[in-house]
């Protein structure tokens, strides 16, 4: 390794494996190599080595299996945009244990642009469920939602964390989202941001805005940031014939 790199040794292998896991040298399903293979490629120690694996499962890049190996894992969100889903459901199609790290419902009122996005009186109440969602317990977005109170009474006195926010309207307001709206963009993580997801201050996010209707209603406005190496676009089209 290259000792006169500002970064430890233990970062610079970090971010060696990393690197062929994301261009997947190193492909989703394959083991790593062993720990004494590792020590040999990058000539470290055993103890830098361990270092190293710990932070690329606490990023969850890998799954160490006693007695089987450590398994490559695939470490984006693959999000089809031919289909109305979340980044939670994504996520559990990826076999992910998809969780809440913090969340807290709030009424506000609709401002200009929520007004025009949901079809409301500006001022009109809104409700706020902020969230930070987890991925195998990591953080990996920070989601706001916004729903007009008069779709969703009672919500903001629910206790429990709301994981998958499309099933329980589903289930507890009968709400059936037949079509999205999105708008897909890039931020940098601002300090705030970078506390809440764990990621360096001005670490590259995605945004995305999405517009919720049930037939031609708009009901809920979401707006969720991803950390950006964690989230893939995935588009499907077919020429007409």
């Amino acid at each position: 390794m290259n000792t006169k790199n500002n970064q430890p040794i233990y970062r610079q292998v970090y971010q060696s494996i990393k690197d062929k896991i994301e261009k997947e040298v190193y492909p989703v399903g394959m083991l790593l190599p062993t720990e004494s293979e590792l020590q040999q490629e990058y000539s470290v120690s055993r103890t830098t080595i361990r270092r190293t694996i710990s932070l690329l499962q606490a990023d969850g890049l890998i799954r160490v299996k006693q007695g089987y190996g450590t398994e490559i894992l695939r470490n984006k969100v693959s999000q089809c945009m031919n289909s109305i889903t979340s980044v939670s459901e994504s996520l559990r199609k990826m076999g992910r244990e998809v969780g809440v790290g913090n969340m807290y419902i709030e009424k506000v009122h609709a401002t200009f642009e929520l007004a025009e996005e949901l079809k409301v009186e500006v001022g009109e109440p809104l409700i706020l469920i902020n969230r930070i969602q987890t991925s195998d317990g990591m953080p990996i977005t920070i989601a706001k939602n916004y729903i007009p109170e008069k779709f969703v009474p009672g919500i903001i006195n629910e206790e429990e964390n709301i994981i998958s926010l499309y099933k329980y309207i589903n289930e507890k307001y009968h709400l059936n989202i037949t079509k999205v709206h999105d708008r897909i963009s890039a931020s940098a993580a601002t300090f705030d941001e970078s506390i809440a997801l764990q990621v360096e201050p001005k670490c590259a996010l995605i945004v995305i805005r999405r517009v919720c209707y049930t037939g031609d209603t708009p009901f809920e406005v979401d707006f969720v940031k991803i950390i950006a190496s964690k989230y893939e676009y995935n588009n499907y089209f077919e020429a007409e014939r």
